[in-house]
């Protein structure tokens, strides 16, 4: 049974850092944005460790782990690594907090790693969608006041478009009960869902997809974001998704 479930190894260790930090800022007085640095360091040092070693590791029709997965991992390791070690340079010399920075990215990051391996559209509706949201406390980081309006409006436009990906999960749904990628894609191939829904369906999902990504023409909140965030956020928001 637990052997079932071992390819989620990575991921509980990024919830396990989390769980750890907020044992860390509530019971120790002396933290500095070091600690918090370290300590996200340290587990997701760990996740990618854990992730080579079970980088061929499944769990049922849900989620699939191979070479080509284990290679996008390894890169979203890398650069959230990097962007770590360059963002707590900004939390040092400013002497801000950087217990919500690390926390978020760490979720985000468990969350990613979710949406590379799965196989399912529930599953990379979840994962995607959990990332993505959470761009909002991360955008909120300071509380600003240009911060605080950016962030509602692009709050709205989010669960506006998560709503279309899941609209869009839902039409297949009611064509199958099984939402694995390689049924659909069989499904399509047979023409079993009529092509005029499936275009609908694919083209809600994508309309999410591009959005998340600030890819044109969904990237108009993408500028708005950046431009207001601090320097870790705004780069973490270029860079990692």
């Amino acid at each position: 049974m637990l052997k079932e479930y071992i390819a989620l190894f990575p991921e509980f260790l990024l919830f396990l850092g989390i769980i750890f930090m907020s044992c860390v800022r509530i019971f120790r007085r002396s933290n500095t944005p070091k600690t918090f640095y370290t300590i996200s360091n340290f587990f997701i040092i760990c996740a990618a460790v854990f992730s080579a070693i079970f980088y061929n590791q499944n769990v049922g029709g849900y989620l699939h782990n191979n070479n080509f997965t284990s290679l996008f991992k390894a890169f979203t390791y890398l650069f959230v690594l990097i962007w770590n070690y360059l963002s707590v340079k900004r939390f040092l010399s400013k002497n801000t907090p950087s217990f919500a920075f690390y926390s978020i990215v760490m979720f985000n990051l468990s969350c990613l790693l979710l949406a590379i391996s799965s196989l399912n559209l529930w599953i990379l509706f979840f994962s995607l969608s959990a990332s993505f949201l959470c761009n909002y406390p991360l955008i909120l980081i300071e509380e600003k006041s240009s911060e605080k309006i950016i962030s509602f409006r692009f709050f709205l436009f989010s669960l506006l478009f998560v709503g279309a990906f899941a609209i869009g999960i839902l039409i297949f749904n009611q064509y199958t009960n099984n939402l694995a990628y390689s049924n659909i894609s069989d499904m399509l191939e047979q023409q079993k869902i009529p092509l005029p829904i499936s275009y609908i369906a694919i083209s809600l999902i994508f309309a999410f997809m591009l959005f998340i990504i600030g890819i044109a023409p969904f990237h108009f909140w993408f500028s708005e974001a950046v431009e207001v965030s601090i320097l870790p956020v705004a780069g973490y928001l270029t860079i990692i998704p």
